[in-house]
């Protein structure tokens, strides 16, 4: 009888996949939810760039589109630009604080005193 690495069928459970010992953190559903969308937009973001190097990347689009269209993601892309970075540098620090982000029309939040 072939051995089970699951620790059935009388294979020695010392053998067996060792169990994690730091339990997964739960989230909950909201959470779920925006990590989702955090992950479908970075990758439909990807595909995006991607298919405009089929024309010389967005530089060689600009001659195919309006110069506001142009503008307009120019700014969005140096913006999401800059918010990456920061998200990433947030991510990579260890016991940092969650980044408090600016809602529109609202003044910019004051940094805790450490």
């Amino acid at each position: 009888m072939p051995a089970r690495l699951d620790g059935r069928k009388g294979f020695p459970e010392a053998l067996a996949r060792p169990r994690r010992r730091d339990p997964m953190p739960q989230t909950d559903p909201e959470a779920s939810a925006v990590i989702g969308q955090v992950l479908t937009f970075a990758e439909k973001l990807a595909d995006a760039l991607d298919d405009a190097e089929l024309f010389g990347g967005l530089a060689g689009l600009r001659g195919k589109m309006k110069p506001a269209t142009a503008a307009r993601i120019a700014a969005a892309l140096g913006l999401l630009h800059a918010e990456i970075g920061a998200e990433l540098a947030a991510m990579k620090a260890p016991g940092r604080e969650p980044l408090v982000r600016r809602q529109p029309n609202l003044p910019d939040p004051i940094p805790s005193a450490r």
